[in-house]
């Protein structure tokens, strides 16, 4: 498949997948489903495979997380914030190399009805952003460690780390608002359904550092992963806030390579903070009381 010819088919599913599940004539709208077959990671998604009915909005949706565990409503709001972003990246690209600009031009259309629907339907009446909604009213206040994730959207280049309504959705992630956040001795952060409520996930803090400027903010978020690598040096998938010895994974290729972007992006817009003399050093230990 050529390059045009996949952007084609890119858009087409964009399309199909930001439809209504019932048609105006009461059909059922049926263009991907999910049926768990045997040997399948996942379950079967509800509704023949459809997942929750969706009313059309400008979102798009997808019946699977990012952590590829089954969505509650299928529209991802961290999801839908990233596709709108990428879809402008490539239509920068193509405009600035002269050529398909009318397929540029459509994925210029797609990036502006996708960020203002979420802008427009994802916002709850506390003013932050939900996780999932269905476009009938449904939301699910929540966030999920894996990226994209509403912790990550300045990562993700949706927002600035100052933004209100992200200000306030962080805070918001980073409480008991988040049934997905959780707190221990040694280790806190948020995790998922993905592992045990009891394991949040390190990504979750290097999402934290991206999404603040405030220096003593990054070094608590960065001492708490540095302390809590159980000697390897490496990131876990997540760890047991009981038991921070406890862990999944050893080595979590997502998490390390996450992590190393995080430090060069502070070696852009905080030297200060890994740098002394010229010469990176650990931030000192600190333990977390939550």
């Amino acid at each position: 498949m050529t390059g045009k010819a996949a952007m084609k088919q890119i858009l087409t599913v964009l399309h199909d997948q930001s439809q209504s599940s019932w048609a105006s004539n009461w059909d059922f709208v049926s263009y991907y489903n999910f049926s768990g077959l045997p040997g399948s990671l996942s379950p079967a998604v509800p509704n023949g495979g459809n997942g929750e009915p969706k009313k059309a909005n400008g979102l798009v949706g997808s019946s699977h997380r990012p952590s590829d565990d089954l969505c509650v409503f299928n529209f991802i709001t961290s999801d839908n914030a990233m596709m709108s972003i990428e879809l402008g990246n490539t239509a920068d690209m193509l405009y600035k190399i002269g050529t398909l600009e009318n397929m540029a031009s459509k994925l210029r259309k797609h990036e502006g009805i996708i960020k203002q629907a979420v802008w427009n339907h994802t916002r709850s009446q506390d003013g932050i952003f939900a996780y999932e909604t269905n476009g009938y009213g449904g939301q699910y206040l929540m966030d999920d460690a894996n990226v994209p994730s509403l912790v990550s959207l300045p990562y993700l280049r949706f927002v600035p780390r100052n933004d209100s309504t992200y200000v306030k959705t962080k805070e918001a992630m980073f409480s008991r608002a988040n049934p997905y956040y959780a707190v221990g001795k040694n280790f806190t952060g948020i995790g998922g359904p993905h592992v045990n409520v009891t394991y949040p996930w390190p990504m979750s803090q290097v999402s934290g550092i991206f999404g603040t400027d405030n220096d003593a903010e990054i070094q608590d978020r960065l001492s708490l992963i540095l302390d809590n690598t159980s000697g390897l040096g490496l990131m876990h998938e997540s760890i047991n806030i009981y038991n921070s010895s406890d862990y999944t994974r050893p080595w979590f290729a997502w998490a390390n390579s996450y992590f190393a972007e995080m430090i060069l992006d502070l070696a852009e817009r905080k030297p200060g903070l890994i740098f002394k003399d010229d010469t990176p050093y650990v931030i000192g230990s600190r333990n977390a009381t939550g």
